[in-house]
Parts: structure tokens; sequence; C-alpha cells
């Protein structure tokens, strides 16, 4: 299936069709002798042939090419985020390729380029990034899959720092040095990768997946390998991986970024057109996964499994849209998954089904095969039962086919999503543009562009008939090569094979009533209320900021801006939450906004709301936290109207129907029934007692929280929380300007009911007062987890919240470097830092990480030595000057964000804070040196004040505190 990307339009006149003028004609499609001539919103033409032979074009804006020694590439200009571009080394190579004494050494290959290279030796390469704004994770990465190995990387356009950039991704290409040590030093960190990945899902993965990839060699080839043969193989077996396979025949180098494409060639060509292939290298087997006539089934029933789930599958060979006439069916089995999708969903809100959510998807699973897929989540004991709803959902729509109501709907959503892709083809960022050019790299995808996909899905999608979806459903998920996966929580009685087979034939001789016809709100609000009065309108240049102050009571804060012109963000709330009622009343008023949403607004259901919101972008919640209650939302400027209508129904005509509270309560019983199976749950657990001690409302859930829920009592607190939400605080945040918007919110937020705002309540929750430590003991598998907590009082400036996340990110290189890099003792740590303002002002710094159980001790007391060692003397000047300049770089692109702008306002609105701090804020950074880091170290790391939890496997023995 094709996937879709925005950026860029450039030269629209490339996809100029015949001869025709468009000069008076505006945006639609128009027929012609030669084809459909679309007409974009920008006056550009696309002619789509008639000839649906006629092979898919490639985007005139990518360039690509192939040097001598057969290393592809690719280039694009894509000016999001500005001065920035994204570098892929793309190999078509995975784990599938490695001999019987190399499992999991593709995936260490991949670990092994941050490890010492030609010109970045030991663990320099991640210094050196770091230091000029990389972040290792957001910047600075790699995967490994069964055939695939890709290396990410995301560099400033400033030329110096770009040379290095392309040098890195040559010494990743053929610069590895990959000495005996580094190769030790990185075999404990992959130990710990494979160690995280063990538990429930990874129990369930030994059993399904020879399942999913019988008779091809992936079954035998997961990409983390096993932990016999990573503690086992010898570093020659890595130099022999990257001897055979990482070859310039089998790379591809993808750029795409805020630079010249004809410049981002030459640096290809001078990076690259060096490298030679192995004179006696094998060619790359294409993998073909072969068929199998019967239903493989499995069945996984694991103590530690928290939930039932089924998923039916079906694979076959990829059919690549690479011609017109390929892509149009796409289009049509996309539709039709449309439609299935949407039923699957209404199955989930019968409170009495076995049904708790259900899905269908399709897509690649090799670079050969595709998969098919029903995914079924069912209530404890009645997976069969679920599944089975499920097949008959199917089979409905093979006898008696889709309501033409139901396609329409489908078109009009598939339509909407292609707008979007058109309206936000300027302001995408280039990780998201380079996506299709990496699986063109890897499977070949087509890359038409956007103009010519929005083109094609304009002249087809409303011809597409109902003959055509329902013959899609017809051989939906029927033929060979299926797989039929269970997964629950042990039980006392088994599930047996035949019994799960024998639902498949069941359901072929069923009796299937015809769909029933739907209906579909033109409004949710049947009389929209009159505009209310405007107090007042003030204008902040310096922020750009426009507040209004509404007869009701509300003070609205908009910010325009350009980074996005397809999004407008909101919030708004006022205090109080559930703080303000007694602990008898916490767990309706907790649950009350859950209750009041689950069944749509006023006199529509769910399944109408959806509908109704079907061909807009659009979404609108109410919340209700401890101390405020609120509304988020966001959408299209020219959605925001119906997102707003969507805000206000949920403030002024919540739905407390008895199906949606019995849908809640079904949940609630269901997630609290199977908790306890999970080793993290019960570390959540023993976390929250020790943390927080016998508080009422820190208190592990129980069935007696089921029991306590009340529909009655959660409307009544939900309606008198929001009764005054009209003298709240809104936020808006996006592509529209004051004029636009004032209109809008005269009439939804200016109407919301108002009246004299409440206050929070203090429910004197407090961390205990001095140090304590605890223990506990959960889970199968040989892992265990630290996590300390070093916390107490705060003054919350923006100063004092900088030096608190300066001296966060100075602990979380210190800890990466000592715990993972020196030691191998885990895959992942940091010091993860965090205030509150209300209902008193504190701060806390978390370090939390996973290891071997014998290894606790040890990486224990060298987390501790670093946190004294930071805390006695400053850092070294090359940790704050990486924390500075990663500091400075993210601040250049996070400003062009609207969450950036909407979080800030709000935050400086709640604190009550001189709205100019916003600005100063940004240029914080410059302040960052060994000094600072330590001053907050002085002020922040009091270790005399901490919580601290081990988690140990179970088994014999004392747990150590």
């Amino acid at each position: 299936m094709l996937h879709l990307r925005s950026r860029a339009l450039a030269v629209a006149a490339l996809f100029l069709a015949a001869c025709a003028t468009t000069a008076n004609r505006g945006p639609g499609v128009y027929e012609t002798s030669a084809g459909h001539e679309v007409v974009l919103e920008d006056g550009s033409t696309v002619l789509v042939p008639h000839d649906l032979d006629a092979p898919v074009p490639w985007d005139p804006e990518v360039s690509r090419g192939t040097l001598e020694n057969g290393l592809t590439w690719y280039t694009e200009h894509n000016p999001v985020p500005d001065d920035r571009v994204e570098l892929r080394l793309v190999l078509r190579v995975g784990s599938v390729h490695e001999d019987d004494d190399q499992q999991g050494l593709a995936h260490l290959l991949e670990h092994m380029a941050f490890n010492g290279t030609e010109h970045f030796p030991g663990n320099t390469l991640i210094t050196y990034l770091e230091s000029v704004g990389t972040r290792f994770g957001a910047h600075l990465n790699a995967h490994t899959s069964f055939e695939e190995t890709v290396y990410k990387l995301q560099v400033p356009t400033e030329p110096e720092l770009l040379d290095k950039g392309f040098l890195v991704l040559r010494d990743w290409a053929g610069g590895m040095t990959l000495r005996d040590e580094d190769i030790e030093a990185e075999r404990g960190v992959v130990l710990e990768e494979w160690r995280r990945g063990r538990g429930a899902g990874g129990r369930a993965s030994d059993v399904t997946l020879p399942l999913r990839y019988h008779g091809a060699p992936h079954a035998e080839r997961r990409p983390i390998g096993t932990e016999e043969s990573l503690r086992s193989f010898a570093p020659d077996a890595v130099r022999r991986f990257y001897a055979d396979w990482y070859r310039p025949e089998l790379m591809s180098v993808v750029v795409v970024g805020d630079l010249d494409p004809a410049d981002a060639e030459a640096r290809i060509r001078g990076a690259f057109g060096d490298l030679q292939n192995p004179p006696d290298a094998g060619p790359r087997p294409d993998i073909e996964l072969p068929g199998h006539d019967e239903v493989l089934v499995g069945i996984v029933e694991d103590p530690e499994q928290r939930f039932s789930s089924v998923r039916l599958s079906r694979r076959l060979s990829t059919r690549e849209p690479t011609t017109h006439g390929g892509y149009r069916e796409n289009i049509v089995r996309r539709l039709f998954e449309r439609v299935l999708r949407a039923r699957l969903r209404e199955l989930s809100r019968d409170p009495g089904a076995p049904v708790q959510m259900a899905g269908s998807s399709q897509g690649r699973m090799t670079p050969t095969t595709e998969v098919q897929s029903l995914y079924v989540q069912s209530e404890q004991g009645r997976e069969l039962e679920a599944l089975e709803a499920a097949l008959l959902e199917v089979e409905r729509m093979r006898r008696h086919g889709v309501l033409a109501g139901e396609l329409e709907q489908a078109k009009a959503g598939t339509l909407e999503e292609y707008r979007q892709y058109w309206a936000g083809r300027d302001d995408s960022e280039s990780r998201r543009v380079l996506g299709e050019l990496v699986r063109n790299a890897t499977s070949n995808e087509p890359v038409p562009g956007v103009p010519y996909e929005v083109a094609m899905v304009r002249t087809w999608v409303p011809g597409v008939t109902l003959a055509e979806v329902n013959a899609v459903a017809s051989g939906w998920l029927e033929g060979d090569g299926r797989s039929l996966i269970v997964t629950r929580p042990a039980a006392d009685e088994p599930l047996e094979e035949a019994a799960a087979l024998a639902v498949l034939e069941s359901v072929k001789g069923a009796e299937v009533a015809p769909p029933e016809a739907v209906r579909t709100p033109e409004r949710l609000v049947a009389e929209p209320p009159e505009p209310a009065g405007i107090v007042s309108r003030v204008e902040d240049p310096e922020l750009g900021t426009t507040v209004w102050e509404l007869e009701n009571g509300a003070t609205v804060i908009l910010k325009t801006t350009a980074f996005k012109q397809d999004e407008v963000v909101f919030r708004g709330w006022t205090d109080g939450g559930h703080s303000v009622v007694d602990d008898a009343a916490y767990v309706p008023a907790r649950t009350a906004s859950s209750v009041g949403s689950r069944d749509g607004v006023g006199e529509w259901t769910a399944e109408e709301v959806e509908r109704w919101a079907t061909g807009k972008k659009l979404q609108a919640s109410a919340w209700i936290g401890e101390t405020t209650q609120g509304v988020s939302g966001s959408a299209t400027p020219r959605d925001l109207g119906e997102a707003l209508e969507l805000m206000w129904a949920k403030v002024t005509a919540p739905r407390f129907s008895e199906r949606g509270f019995a849908l809640v309560e079904r949940g609630y019983r269901e997630w609290i029934g199977t908790r306890q199976n999970d080793p993290g749950a019960r570390f959540d657990d023993a976390w929250s007692r020790l943390l927080w001690g016998d508080h009422p409302r820190s208190q592990p859930p129980t069935m007696d929280d089921v029991e306590a829920l009340d529909r009655d009592a959660s409307e009544a607190f939900y309606r008198e929380a929001f009764g005054t939400l009209g003298a709240g605080t809104f936020v808006f945040v996006g592509a529209m300007t004051a004029d636009e918007l004032e209109p809008l919110i005269a009439r939804w937020i200016g109407t919301l009911p108002s009246g004299e705002p409440g206050t929070w309540r203090d429910v004197e929750r407090t961390v205990p007062d001095g140090a304590a430590a605890d223990s506990v003991r959960a889970g199968i598998e040989p892992k265990a987890r630290l996590r300390l907590r070093v916390h107490g009082d705060f003054e919350s400036t923006p100063d004092s919240r900088h030096r608190l996340r300066a001296l966060g990110k100075a602990l979380s290189i210190l800890l990466r470097e000592e715990l993972r890099e020196e030691r191998g003792g885990t895959y992942s740590v940091g010091a993860r830092t965090s205030d509150t303002f209300d209902p008193r002002n504190t701060y806390a710094i978390t370090i939390d990480f996973q290891c071997d159980p014998e290894r606790v001790d040890e990486l224990r007391k060298a987390m501790w030595q670093v946190l004294e060692q930071v805390k006695a003397r400053p850092v070294d000047p090359s940790v704050t000057q990486r924390v500075a300049e990663q500091e400075r770089r993210s601040w250049e692109t996070e400003v062009l964000k609207n969450n950036y702008w909407l979080n800030g306002v709000i935050g400086n609105r709640m604190r009550g804070e001189d709205p100019t701090e916003l600005a100063r804020y940004r240029e914080l950074w410059e302040r960052v040196d060994p000094a600072y880091v330590h001053d907050a170290a002085q002020e922040f790391l009091d270790l005399d004040h901490y919580v601290m939890l081990t988690l140990w496997p179970e088994g014999d023995g004392e747990a150590e505190d």
C-alpha cells in the first residue's frame, strides 16, 4: 500500500498535463481525451491518463541515481525544519542474512556503528555529535529488522557540520573499526536490550513468530538474536558479517532537508564513490515466504499476560501499485478496509458482547509479502466468542455487501485524508518526507509525489462502486497462508486448537442478517447558541498574541502562527478538579469524564458522532484532573468551528447513558482483574505505596473501585465541575487570525455556562521526609529494575526550572556513559526531571533502568557515585557544552511548533508569571557551564531525601533493599 507524504511543491509545472489552459477553471477533475485533468488548489494541473496499464510516474522533485559501485542515492529539498538535513544510510540487509554463528549480529553491528569508526574511535562519535547539538535517540539512531538496516542522523546545514555528517555516514558504510574490546563492551548492552524484550510479550513471540513466518528463515532469525548467541559469539563473526554484507550494491543513501539537491548529490559521490564490492560477494537472496494450505494455530497462555486477544492473518504476495490500475485497486481495498474497521469498532460498543476492541489491517510483512489481519481483544475466557463476532461481521459484508452510506463515508474520509496531505505539503518535517524514499530503497515502493497522488485519489475515489468494494470483501482473509493466534492469561482450562479452528468453519453456515441503515447528524447542536458579546480585545505585539475578555467571564488568548498551515490547537481550563470532593466520592469524580464521553454527546451516540466527524479533521475532549478541569482539541482552520461545536456539546450536553456507563464499568473490571499479572504493574503499585504511603487516592486499583463506580454521582460531579467553565481561560495557537477566530469564540466559548470560578483543594499527599528504600519481587524472567527519585520543595521560576532541566540533562549523559557505555550494564538510563506548582511547588529527579539481577548492586553503587561526584565538584566542560548546544539546537526547532507555544502560554498563565518570560526562556542555554550545573546540583541533588525501589524476579531468597 502506498504511503503518502507531505512536502514542498516546487515545480508543479512538471506535472502539467496536455496543453489545455486552466486559467478559467477552479480546482476539480476535468475529463479530456488524454485523461483526467486535475486542477489543484494552487492552480497547477496534473493529468491522470485513462490507460490504467501506464506506470505511476516518479516524483520530479526527488533526484535519484546509482553510482558505478551500485550504491543508489536519493536527494530532495525540504525546508522544514530550517537549516537541518536528514541523512539515512539504508542497507537491504538484516537478520535473515546471518549465518548460524551470527544470530543477532546484524543488530549488534548496528550498535557498533556508534562504538568506533575510522574517524571517530571508541565512543567519540556520540560525544562529537552531542557537542554539535545532536541528541542520541532523537537525532541519532538506527534500526535493524529481518531484511533491512537503517542508520539515521540529523545534522545542521552549516558546512563544517554537514561535512562531518557525511563523514559519519561514510564511516558507517565502510569504516567501522570493530575492535575486539569495543565488541566485548557492547555485548553487555545488547544482552540488556534482549533482556528488556523478555516477559509475556517475548514468550508469546517465541510461539507466534514461527507461525507467522512458517517455512522461512525469519522464524529462526529474530533481529535481537538469542541469549545463547549473544553470550557466545566470536568477534570475528561480527567482522565477517560486515565484510560480506556492507557493500555499496546493497546500500542506499537518502538526503532530505534544507540543502540544495545538487550539493547533496556531489557530497554523496565524494563520500561513497570509492567504496568497492567484495570480488567474491554472493548475491543477496530474495526470500519468498512459502505458502501453506492448513491454518496454523498458536495458543499462548501466560501467567503474566494481561489481555486476551485473537489475531487471524493471511499472508500473500505483495501487490505494489506500480501502475495506475494497481493504484486504483489499492484505493478500492482501502475503502473496503475503512468500512470494515468502522463496523468492527461498533462491535466493541455493546457492553454485553465479548469484544472489547477490534480492528483490521493490511500491510507489508517482507519486501515480497504482505499480510491481512483481523484483530480482536476480548474479555478473558471469551476469546472464541469474540473471534466469532468479528468473523460474522466479515461474513455479513461478504453476503450482503456494503451499504451505500457506508461507502460514501469511507470516500469522504479518504478524500479528507488526502486533502490534509495536500494542505500540509509545505510544512511537513524532513523526517516524515524521507520515509517513502527509504521504502523505495528497501521494497521498491513507488514515489509519485503528493500532487500526483492527490490527483489520482480525486480522480478515482468518487467513481468506486459498491460492486468493486464488495468484490474485495468476498476474498478477504480467504485462501492459503493463514494463521490464527490466541494470546490470553493462564487459565484453569486450556484452550484447544480444534475449538479455535471450529469457529472459522461455523461462521460460514451461520445465519447473518443484513446490516441496518444508520443515521448521520448534520449538526451535533441542532440550534447553535447566539454569539455572546466581547468585552475587550487587546493585542500584545511582543508575543504576537491577542487576548479577549468575553461577557461570560472567559479569557481567550490567540497566538497566530505560520508553522503548519492546516493546524489549530487549543485548551481551556478552570481550577477545581476532583480534589474538591471527599475521599468517598473520589472514584465517581475521577471517572466522570470517562463515563460522560464514552457514548457520544446529547442525543447522538458515539457511532453517530464518529460518522458526523468523517471528512473533517478535528478532535475535542473534556477532562478532569486533580486540580483543574477543562477541554482540549485541535482542528484544521476550516474545521475549527465544528471542533468547538463538539467541545460545547461535551460541556453542555454530556451523554451519561446506561451503555456508556456499562462500557466503562466493563473496561475497569477487566483491567483490574488481570492487572496484577504484569510485573510492571506490581512494581508501580509498590512504588506508589513507597512514595505516597497509605494515602487513599494513591492506592492500587481494586475491585472495590469498580463497585464504587456510580453513574448518577459522576454525572452530578461532571455538570458541577463544568458548570463554570465559561469563566475559565482558553488558549488557541495555530494558523488562524484574530478576525477569523473571534466569531467562533463568541458563539462557542462566550456561551459556555459561567459563574463564580472554583478553586482546588490540597488533598495533602506528600512524599516521605528523608530517605526510603524498598524492594519487590515480581516476574518470571531474570531481569531487575531500579528506580530512584530525589525530590524536594521548589521555588518555581523560569530560572529554577531551567537549572533543574540542565542538571537532569547532564546527569543523563554521565549515567549513560558510566552504566551503559563503560559498564555495559543496561540498555537505557537517564535522569528525568519534573516539577509541580499545584497544590504545592515541588521538584523531582527520577532515574530508572533495567538490568541483570546479578548486577544490581554494582550498578546501584555506580549510579550513586555519579550523583555524588556531580554534587561534589563541577562536571567536565565537555558535558555542559553538549547540554548547552543540544538546548540551543532544540530551541531552533521547538519554537516553530504550535504545541510548544500552547504549553508555554498555558504554563505561564497558570503560574501567573510575566508573559515576557516566554521569550527570555529560549536564551537561558547561554548560562549552562560547569559552575551553573554545579550550583544546580547543590540546590537539587539532596541525596538525603529520596525514595528508591528495586524490582527483583520471583524466586527464593530475600530481596535486597
